[in-house]
């Protein structure tokens, strides 16, 4: 529907007004309307494309804006000269030299080594070809004798020490337990890095003839996990000291929770500095998804927090000492965290 003519003022000053809004107002329209037809037609998928240029960050996928700052900032990032590389020959990767190596020669019967002419064949060379062994791992049992001494003289009258005496036990990361810090360190490491239960553990030590309940265990994680607090604080403490940090949390369910339903979400939150060598990464677990968690543990934090487009993290836009950085994976998903990142520039 086109507008009256009549109505349109004569004020040349208020026509580029309304121009320039319409054209505002055109742009945003496009931008949903391409945002619309990506949801429709497009990837499903946010991996990110490394063939792809950066307009695909852009909600108007592919046109350019001039007015875009993002554009901007793309266009004023210097050029890096990347080294070149050597291509690797395909084929079966040789095993790794430090493994320990055990030789065994092959060798052909004595009888074949006469030549029909009667002589004896000459070695020439050889073929060399490597095999990986594997050797189950072995569980043995630690004795320890501590002998006790007593003078059968004067059995211990002529002296104020103990009648008896006799070495003190080993320190052991569990007292009164049968865990050495050799065990402990496979079982946790096999559940929390290898992600096997506790359940197939002991049943990996039946074949072997030992019994260890899944009881046990769980008894054992939560002994050396209170001897852990220590670390995760120090942990934290890098975290805060860091001036960037990546945020984000995932559903977490936990059977017979005290106090909660086995069905019930819980979330583990995770936290990781910006330094790409050797990173601080914190694991924390909470039964809500409040941003109070955030809230609480970077209440003395300073610097950047890189999160995604949840709003239990919208707190840190009241902080002074904190700014937030938007994840380029759902920036496309929401009008409101574009309009927020474009505020922060």
């Amino acid at each position: 529907m086109k507008p009256a003519i009549e109505k349109l003022p004569n004020d040349i000053l208020l026509l580029k007004e309304l121009v320039i809004e319409s054209a505002n107002e055109i742009v945003v329209l496009k931008e949903e309307l391409q945002l619309l037809k990506s949801i429709l037609f497009g990837r499903k998928s946010e991996k990110y494309m490394p063939e792809q240029d950066y307009s695909q960050f852009l909600l108007n996928f592919g046109e350019e804006n001039e007015d875009d700052p993002f554009l901007e900032i793309v266009e004023d990032v210097p050029e890096i000269e990347v080294d070149s590389y050597k291509r690797r020959k395909s084929g079966r990767n040789p095993l790794a030299k430090h493994l320990p190596r055990e030789e065994h020669i092959i060798d052909i019967p004595e009888s074949d080594k006469l030549c029909e002419c009667g002589c004896i064949k000459t070695v020439i060379g050889q073929e060399t070809s490597e095999q990986l062994k594997y050797i189950p791992a072995k569980c043995k049992v630690i004795v320890n004798i501590r002998p006790k001494y007593a003078c059968r003289n004067c059995e211990g009258t002529e002296s104020n020490k103990p009648t008896v005496v006799i070495a003190p036990p080993p320190a052991q990361i569990i007292p009164k337990s049968f865990a050495t810090a050799s065990l402990l360190a496979y079982i946790l490491a096999s559940k929390y890095v290898d992600s096997l239960p506790f359940y197939r553990l002991s049943n990996m030590f039946a074949r072997n003839g030992v019994q260890i309940s899944r009881a046990t265990m769980c008894n054992w994680a939560l002994r050396v996990s209170a001897l852990l607090k220590p670390i995760i604080e120090l942990f934290l403490e890098k975290i805060i000291e860091d001036s960037y940090i990546h945020a984000d949390e995932t559903p977490f369910q936990v059977l017979k929770e005290s106090g909660r339903k086995a069905g019930q979400k819980s979330y583990m939150w995770i936290f990781k500095t910006g330094d790409g060598n050797r990173p601080t990464i914190l694991f924390h677990y909470s039964p809500t998804r409040s941003g109070k968690i955030p809230e609480t543990i970077f209440s003395e934090f300073q610097g950047y927090i890189q999160t995604d487009g949840y709003a239990g993290y919208n707190y840190i836009q009241k902080k002074k000492d904190q700014i937030q950085l938007c994840c380029w994976a759902h920036y496309p998903r929401n009008m409101i965290i574009r309009e927020e990142c474009l505020q922060a520039l």
